[in-house]
């Protein structure tokens, strides 16, 4: 989902670099804390090569060993296909003023 060549070399990041904005991390971890659940958060993340990436997060703070536990889905390109048809939509629509 990175494009990191293996695990050793996602490992010299520390995590709050692989968020395009890291404070974004320290908003999720405290709404966690307070015993909030993320279902389909919309966040977006850095790649290995520097590349906005879209990831789809679904996370939960397990308190009795006060781990993130969830999931994370690469969905760049759906969300490049929703923004091409979107422009789309205004270009036809600025075509026939409507």
């Amino acid at each position: 989902m990175f494009d990191f060549e293996n695990v050793e070399a996602l490992k010299t990041k520390k995590i709050p670099q692989l968020y395009k904005n890291p404070k974004d991390r320290k908003k999720i971890i405290q709404k966690l804390r307070k015993g909030d659940i993320f279902n389909h958060h919309e966040i977006d993340m850095v790649s290995s090569g520097g590349e906005t990436i879209t990831i789809l997060l679904s996370a939960h703070l397990k308190l009795e060993d006060n781990t993130i536990s969830g999931m994370m889905m690469d969905i760049t390109e759906y969300k490049r296909g929703e923004n091409a048809i979107i422009q789309a939509k205004e270009e036809w629509e600025n075509t026939f003023n409507i």
